[in-house]
């Protein structure tokens, strides 16, 4: 075993010593021999915190949430029935309630009031929480836990019954056109007969109103 024999300098002299040995391969190491240098915080670890988010609220979620659901990004029609279904439904039965903490037993207590206490329709409750609810939960992304919407079962929402179409019948049109013609307006006369023999949307049909249409051709 050999052993570098050091001059009094060197033995004094951390920055000597290393140019001494950077033959042998070694690798220079700032923090040991200058723990306290002027460089000391460059080479020291950098310590990394975990962000933390800050607990938010439905309604506070809601406010950022919104800005960003305006024409050409969304409809106009919808941008309408986000706010329509957050300001009357949604927020005031949950908008101080912490976003991270919806849960499935959240959702059937809203579907329940939405039932029970606002007394809405099955289907115009689904539009709500299905529709604009499921959409900012969808968004909050890491916000949730977990997306509670993903643990609701599959039969979730009743089948609603399908109704089988009952058009009217031939005398019962000519019975409602005969009434029109005889006891209301020429425009509303002429908007019944269009329906009927066109079978258009009602909208369409709105449309026509402002059109130079003749009947007898």
């Amino acid at each position: 075993m050999t052993y570098r024999k050091w001059s009094s300098e060197a033995r004094y002299d951390p920055w000597h010593r290393f140019l001494s040995t950077r033959g042998e391969g070694g690798r220079f190491e700032y923090l040991r021999w200058f723990p306290n240098g002027n460089r000391a915080d460059e080479f020291k670890p950098v310590e990394t915190k975990p962000v933390e988010l800050k607990p938010q609220t439905v309604r506070a979620f809601y406010e950022e949430w919104i800005q960003k659901k305006k024409p050409p990004f969304v409809r106009l029609s919808l941008q309408r029935d986000y706010q329509q279904n957050f300001n009357k439904n949604i927020l005031p039965f949950m908008g101080d309630k912490e976003l991270k903490t919806l849960d499935v037993d959240t959702l059937e207590s809203f579907r329940i009031h939405l039932i029970d206490e606002r007394r809405l329709a099955l289907k115009t409750a689904r539009n709500i929480i299905d529709g604009s609810l499921r959409a900012m939960v969808r968004d909050a992304g890491r916000r949730l836990d977990r997306n509670p919407f993903n643990d609701l079962p599959a039969n979730w929402w009743p089948r609603l019954p399908q109704r089988e179409p009952d058009p009217y019948t031939e005398q019962e049109r000519d019975a409602i056109l005969a009434y029109y013609r005889a006891n209301r307006p020429p425009s509303a006369y002429a908007f019944v007969y269009f329906r009927f023999w066109t079978g258009t949307r009602p909208r369409l049909g709105q449309v026509a109103e402002r059109c130079h249409c003749c009947l007898t051709s």
